[in-house]
Protein backbone atom coordinates (compact mmCIF):
# COMPACT_ATOMS: atom_id res chain seq x y z
CA UNK A 1 0.00 0.00 0.00
CA UNK A 2 1.56 3.38 -0.97
CA UNK A 3 2.51 5.86 1.74
CA UNK A 4 -0.15 8.46 0.92
CA UNK A 5 0.62 10.55 4.02
CA UNK A 6 4.33 10.68 3.20
CA UNK A 7 3.77 11.61 -0.44
CA UNK A 8 1.27 14.34 0.42
CA UNK A 9 3.47 15.70 3.22
CA UNK A 10 6.45 15.80 0.83
CA UNK A 11 4.53 18.21 -1.40
CA UNK A 12 4.68 20.88 1.32
CA UNK A 13 8.51 20.84 1.07
CA UNK A 14 8.51 21.55 -2.69
CA UNK A 15 8.16 24.90 -4.39
CA UNK A 16 7.81 26.17 -7.96
CA UNK A 17 11.04 27.59 -9.38
CA UNK A 18 9.99 30.01 -12.12
CA UNK A 19 13.62 30.45 -13.16
CA UNK A 20 14.48 26.75 -13.20
CA UNK A 21 15.58 25.06 -16.41
CA UNK A 22 14.15 21.66 -15.67
CA UNK A 23 10.51 22.81 -16.01
CA UNK A 24 9.89 22.01 -12.33
CA UNK A 25 10.10 18.31 -13.19
CA UNK A 26 10.80 17.36 -9.58
CA UNK A 27 7.61 19.07 -8.38
CA UNK A 28 5.56 17.60 -11.23
CA UNK A 29 6.97 14.13 -10.54
CA UNK A 30 6.12 14.36 -6.82
CA UNK A 31 2.59 15.59 -7.60
CA UNK A 32 2.08 12.74 -10.08
CA UNK A 33 3.30 10.19 -7.52
CA UNK A 34 0.97 11.60 -4.85
CA UNK A 35 -2.01 11.54 -7.23
CA UNK A 36 -1.34 7.94 -8.30
CA UNK A 37 -0.90 6.85 -4.69
CA UNK A 38 -4.05 8.63 -3.55
CA UNK A 39 -6.13 7.13 -6.39
CA UNK A 40 -4.78 3.65 -5.57
CA UNK A 41 -5.51 4.18 -1.88
CA UNK A 42 -9.07 5.35 -2.53
CA UNK A 43 -9.80 2.34 -4.79
CA UNK A 44 -8.62 -0.05 -2.09
CA UNK A 45 -11.69 -1.29 -0.18
CA UNK A 46 -9.78 -3.54 2.23
CA UNK A 47 -10.83 -1.43 5.23
CA UNK A 48 -14.51 -1.76 4.28
CA UNK A 49 -14.06 -5.51 3.76
CA UNK A 50 -12.48 -5.76 7.20
CA UNK A 51 -15.47 -3.97 8.74
CA UNK A 52 -17.88 -6.32 6.96
CA UNK A 53 -15.82 -9.33 8.14
CA UNK A 54 -15.91 -8.05 11.73
CA UNK A 55 -19.68 -7.64 11.50
CA UNK A 56 -20.02 -11.19 10.14
CA UNK A 57 -17.83 -12.56 12.96
CA UNK A 58 -19.93 -10.72 15.57
CA UNK A 59 -23.14 -11.98 13.99
CA UNK A 60 -21.76 -15.55 13.93
CA UNK A 61 -20.87 -15.25 17.63
CA UNK A 62 -24.41 -14.10 18.48
CA UNK A 63 -25.90 -16.98 16.45
CA UNK A 64 -23.66 -19.48 18.25
CA UNK A 65 -24.76 -18.05 21.59
CA UNK A 66 -28.44 -18.41 20.67
CA UNK A 67 -27.83 -21.94 19.39
CA UNK A 68 -26.16 -22.84 22.70
CA UNK A 69 -29.16 -21.40 24.57
CA UNK A 70 -31.44 -23.52 22.39
CA UNK A 71 -29.43 -26.64 23.20
CA UNK A 72 -29.52 -25.81 26.92
CA UNK A 73 -33.28 -25.23 26.75
CA UNK A 74 -33.78 -28.59 25.00
CA UNK A 75 -31.66 -30.29 27.67
CA UNK A 76 -33.67 -28.67 30.49
CA UNK A 77 -36.92 -29.61 28.77
CA UNK A 78 -35.83 -33.26 28.43
CA UNK A 79 -34.82 -33.34 32.11
CA UNK A 80 -38.16 -31.92 33.28
CA UNK A 81 -40.06 -34.34 31.04
CA UNK A 82 -38.11 -37.23 32.54
CA UNK A 83 -38.92 -36.03 36.06
CA UNK A 84 -42.59 -35.67 35.09
CA UNK A 85 -42.62 -39.23 33.74
CA UNK A 86 -41.20 -40.48 37.04
CA UNK A 87 -43.83 -38.55 39.00
CA UNK A 88 -46.61 -39.91 36.80
CA UNK A 89 -45.32 -43.46 37.29
CA UNK A 90 -45.22 -42.96 41.06
CA UNK A 91 -48.72 -41.48 40.93
CA UNK A 92 -50.01 -44.50 39.00
CA UNK A 93 -48.46 -46.85 41.57
CA UNK A 94 -50.04 -44.95 44.47
CA UNK A 95 -53.42 -44.91 42.70
CA UNK A 96 -53.19 -48.67 42.30
CA UNK A 97 -52.34 -49.16 45.98
CA UNK A 98 -55.16 -46.80 47.00
CA UNK A 99 -57.65 -48.74 44.87
CA UNK A 100 -56.56 -51.98 46.55
CA UNK A 101 -57.04 -50.43 50.00
CA UNK A 102 -60.51 -49.11 49.10
CA UNK A 103 -61.53 -52.55 47.83
CA UNK A 104 -60.25 -54.16 51.02
CA UNK A 105 -62.18 -51.67 53.18
CA UNK A 106 -65.40 -52.34 51.24
CA UNK A 107 -65.12 -56.11 51.78
CA UNK A 108 -64.45 -55.82 55.51
CA UNK A 109 -66.77 -53.39 57.27
CA UNK A 110 -65.64 -54.28 60.76
CA UNK A 111 -63.01 -51.93 62.04
CA UNK A 112 -60.11 -53.65 63.66
CA UNK A 113 -56.61 -52.61 64.53
CA UNK A 114 -55.42 -53.98 61.23
CA UNK A 115 -58.17 -52.16 59.32
CA UNK A 116 -57.44 -48.96 61.22
CA UNK A 117 -53.81 -49.24 60.20
CA UNK A 118 -54.87 -49.70 56.58
CA UNK A 119 -57.15 -46.67 56.87
CA UNK A 120 -54.33 -44.58 58.24
CA UNK A 121 -52.04 -45.87 55.52
CA UNK A 122 -54.68 -44.99 52.94
CA UNK A 123 -54.90 -41.47 54.35
CA UNK A 124 -51.12 -41.14 54.17
CA UNK A 125 -51.23 -42.38 50.59
CA UNK A 126 -53.90 -39.81 49.74
CA UNK A 127 -51.79 -37.03 51.25
CA UNK A 128 -48.73 -38.21 49.33
CA UNK A 129 -50.81 -38.45 46.17
CA UNK A 130 -52.05 -34.88 46.70
CA UNK A 131 -48.46 -33.74 47.16
CA UNK A 132 -47.42 -35.53 43.97
CA UNK A 133 -50.27 -33.89 42.08
CA UNK A 134 -49.02 -30.49 43.27
CA UNK A 135 -45.51 -31.43 42.12
CA UNK A 136 -46.93 -32.54 38.77
CA UNK A 137 -48.72 -29.20 38.33
CA UNK A 138 -45.52 -27.29 39.13
CA UNK A 139 -43.53 -29.40 36.66
CA UNK A 140 -46.22 -28.88 34.02
CA UNK A 141 -45.98 -25.10 34.47
CA UNK A 142 -42.18 -25.30 34.24
CA UNK A 143 -42.45 -27.30 31.01
CA UNK A 144 -44.82 -24.71 29.55
CA UNK A 145 -42.43 -21.92 30.54
CA UNK A 146 -39.47 -23.75 28.99
CA UNK A 147 -41.46 -24.46 25.83
CA UNK A 148 -42.38 -20.76 25.57
CA UNK A 149 -38.74 -19.73 26.04
CA UNK A 150 -37.63 -22.35 23.52
CA UNK A 151 -40.15 -21.04 20.98
CA UNK A 152 -38.92 -17.46 21.50
CA UNK A 153 -35.27 -18.50 21.06
CA UNK A 154 -36.10 -20.49 17.93
CA UNK A 155 -38.03 -17.54 16.47
CA UNK A 156 -35.18 -15.15 17.29
CA UNK A 157 -32.59 -17.46 15.75
CA UNK A 158 -34.73 -17.88 12.63
CA UNK A 159 -35.17 -14.12 12.23
CA UNK A 160 -31.44 -13.50 12.62
CA UNK A 161 -30.55 -16.23 10.13
CA UNK A 162 -33.08 -14.86 7.64
CA UNK A 163 -32.02 -11.21 8.00
CA UNK A 164 -28.24 -11.70 8.13
CA UNK A 165 -27.62 -11.26 4.42
CA UNK A 166 -30.14 -8.40 4.21
CA UNK A 167 -28.44 -6.54 7.07
CA UNK A 168 -24.98 -6.93 5.52
CA UNK A 169 -26.24 -5.80 2.11
CA UNK A 170 -28.16 -2.86 3.62
CA UNK A 171 -25.18 -1.62 5.66
CA UNK A 172 -22.83 -1.88 2.68
CA UNK A 173 -25.26 -0.06 0.38
CA UNK A 174 -25.82 2.64 3.02
CA UNK A 175 -22.05 3.15 3.40
CA UNK A 176 -21.55 3.34 -0.37
CA UNK A 177 -24.50 5.74 -0.74
CA UNK A 178 -23.26 8.13 1.97
CA UNK A 179 -19.66 8.22 0.77
CA UNK A 180 -20.70 8.62 -2.88
CA UNK A 181 -23.40 11.25 -2.32
CA UNK A 182 -21.19 13.34 -0.01
CA UNK A 183 -18.02 12.97 -2.17
CA UNK A 184 -16.21 11.34 0.77
CA UNK A 185 -13.66 8.53 0.77
CA UNK A 186 -12.42 7.01 4.04
CA UNK A 187 -8.64 6.81 3.68
CA UNK A 188 -7.87 5.35 7.12
CA UNK A 189 -9.38 5.06 10.59
CA UNK A 190 -8.04 4.07 13.99
CA UNK A 191 -8.64 4.82 17.68
CA UNK A 192 -6.84 8.17 17.51
CA UNK A 193 -7.84 9.74 14.20
CA UNK A 194 -9.82 9.39 10.97
CA UNK A 195 -8.55 10.48 7.55
CA UNK A 196 -11.10 11.51 4.92
CA UNK A 197 -10.58 12.54 1.29
CA UNK A 198 -13.11 15.18 0.12
CA UNK A 199 -13.56 15.61 -3.66
CA UNK A 200 -14.54 18.92 -5.26
CA UNK A 201 -15.05 19.14 -9.03
CA UNK A 202 -17.02 21.34 -11.45
CA UNK A 203 -20.01 20.13 -13.42
CA UNK A 204 -17.91 19.43 -16.52
CA UNK A 205 -15.38 17.53 -14.36
CA UNK A 206 -12.53 19.34 -16.05
CA UNK A 207 -10.57 19.49 -12.80
CA UNK A 208 -10.50 17.84 -9.39
CA UNK A 209 -9.57 19.16 -5.97
CA UNK A 210 -8.87 16.70 -3.18
CA UNK A 211 -8.77 17.77 0.48
CA UNK A 212 -7.13 15.19 2.75
CA UNK A 213 -8.70 15.84 6.17
CA UNK A 214 -7.29 14.35 9.37
CA UNK A 215 -9.70 14.46 12.36
CA UNK A 216 -8.26 13.91 15.84
CA UNK A 217 -10.92 11.94 17.72
CA UNK A 218 -9.75 12.79 21.25
CA UNK A 219 -10.17 16.53 20.53
CA UNK A 220 -13.43 16.30 18.57
CA UNK A 221 -16.26 18.58 19.75
CA UNK A 222 -19.42 20.21 18.35
CA UNK A 223 -17.51 23.13 16.80
CA UNK A 224 -15.18 20.79 14.94
CA UNK A 225 -18.15 18.69 13.77
CA UNK A 226 -19.83 21.82 12.38
CA UNK A 227 -16.57 22.80 10.65
CA UNK A 228 -16.23 19.35 9.05
CA UNK A 229 -19.80 19.52 7.77
CA UNK A 230 -19.06 22.98 6.33
CA UNK A 231 -16.11 21.49 4.42
CA UNK A 232 -18.38 18.76 3.02
CA UNK A 233 -20.90 21.39 1.92
CA UNK A 234 -18.12 23.35 0.18
CA UNK A 235 -17.41 20.37 -2.08
CA UNK A 236 -20.76 21.11 -3.76
CA UNK A 237 -19.99 24.84 -4.18
CA UNK A 238 -18.26 25.68 -7.47
CA UNK A 239 -15.20 27.90 -7.34
CA UNK A 240 -14.55 27.51 -3.61
CA UNK A 241 -10.76 27.62 -3.34
CA UNK A 242 -10.53 28.73 0.28
CA UNK A 243 -9.11 26.17 2.72
CA UNK A 244 -10.10 27.04 6.30
CA UNK A 245 -8.09 25.85 9.26
CA UNK A 246 -9.11 24.22 12.49
CA UNK A 247 -6.89 23.23 15.46
CA UNK A 248 -8.37 19.73 15.56
CA UNK A 249 -8.53 19.06 11.79
CA UNK A 250 -5.42 18.93 9.59
CA UNK A 251 -6.13 19.62 5.90
CA UNK A 252 -3.94 19.12 2.81
CA UNK A 253 -5.31 20.29 -0.60
CA UNK A 254 -4.36 18.81 -3.97
CA UNK A 255 -5.76 20.23 -7.23
CA UNK A 256 -5.63 18.35 -10.54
Amino acid sequence: MPDVDGLLSALSDLSIDVEGTDGNSRLISRVSEAVDALVSYIKDDSAERTLVAEFENLHQSICQKHEQELRDAHTSLDRVRQELAQVEAEQARLNEELAILKKSQAENQSISEEKEAERLEGRALKEELCHLRGTEDALTLEIQSLQHKLKMLEDMAEVQRASREDVIKRDKLLYEFLTSSLNITVVSANEKEVQLALLTEPEDRSSQTWDLVTVKLDELDQRTTDYLWTMIERTFTQGSDEVATDPVIDTVRLSL
